[in-house]
């Protein structure tokens, strides 16, 4: 396609800017003669070079259709078998702070087991998940592996744009991980996650889509300790006595926040 070429002229172009501009440098420096005259022809000519290629490539985009779905993705449900233990969190910290999870009630499902699904496209990607403890609660990180992330660029988003079309991808970050389990687990999964995270609960039925706006406990000033979510308590690495934090609550729409503001306590000094 020819946006390729007028990518790699403007590189091009580039190149020979930044090679002149050190060559300059360098005679400049160690006080070297030089004719100017040439480095001058090389460096307005490279200019042109570069204002010519971002006209063509701003042609060649204008004639993209930019298409915001996925329908040229295979996405198929891929799933994964967990156990419940106390306090766990079921995450998926790449959804960032405001994030989907579906709750799905089966009750035919026993106590302690837990499917966790989300639909992606299997010839590139895995879901996998991993484990980890914050603030003193086990978390389970729920991701997709890229099975291969160069054969998805030029497999998809290359084919594509040869094609003349852009997909967005969008619906695809939009669709919320899937947890399955019995009612008495979901709930404790929920209130679980209530404790690390400000939440805004929709049911509907023997569903519950949860979204997540940001963490329920923050510093605000001084140094961010650790955050015993179980016990409500701080701790930090080393035990400072003069090291003070002034607990706050702060009210969203979304429940209550905990705010911390920490400093050194200057008059036990």
């Amino acid at each position: 396609h020819l946006i390729f070429l007028w990518i790699e002229l403007l590189l091009l172009a580039f190149s020979i800017i930044s090679v002149q501009i050190v060559l300059l440098l360098i005679n400049f420096l160690f006080n070297r003669k030089t004719k100017i005259l040439p480095h001058v022809i090389i460096f307005i000519s490279s200019v042109v070079v570069v204002g010519v290629s971002i006209g063509l490539i701003a042609l060649s985009v204008g004639k993209f259709e930019v298409i915001r779905d996925n329908n040229n993705l295979k996405l198929e449900t891929q799933s994964i078998e967990l156990k419940y233990t106390d306090n766990l969190i079921i995450d998926y910290r790449l959804g960032g702070d405001d994030f989907k999870f579906k709750y799905v009630i089966d009750n035919n499902i026993n106590d302690s087991d837990i499917i966790v699904s989300r639909n992606i496209d299997s010839r590139y990607f895995d879901l996998k998940y991993s484990t980890d403890e914050e603030n003193n609660i086990p978390v389970v990180d729920i991701y997709e592996e890229n099975k291969n992330t160069v054969s998805f660029i030029e497999k998809e988003i290359l084919k594509n744009i040869k094609n003349n079309k852009i997909y967005t991808y969008e619906d695809l970050d939009k669709q919320p991980i899937v947890i399955k389990a019995n009612e008495k687990t979901i709930t404790n999964l929920i209130n679980n996650l209530k404790k690390l995270y400000l939440v805004e609960e929709v049911r509907n039925g023997n569903e519950i889509t949860i979204t997540t706006h940001g963490e329920r406990v923050i510093f605000s000033y001084g140094l961010a300790g650790e955050y015993d979510s179980i016990h409500d308590k701080i701790k930090y690495e080393e035990d400072d006595s003069n090291y003070k934090c002034i607990k706050q609550i702060e009210a969203t729409s979304y429940g209550d926040r905990i705010v911390y503001i920490c400093d050194y306590n200057e008059e036990d000094e």
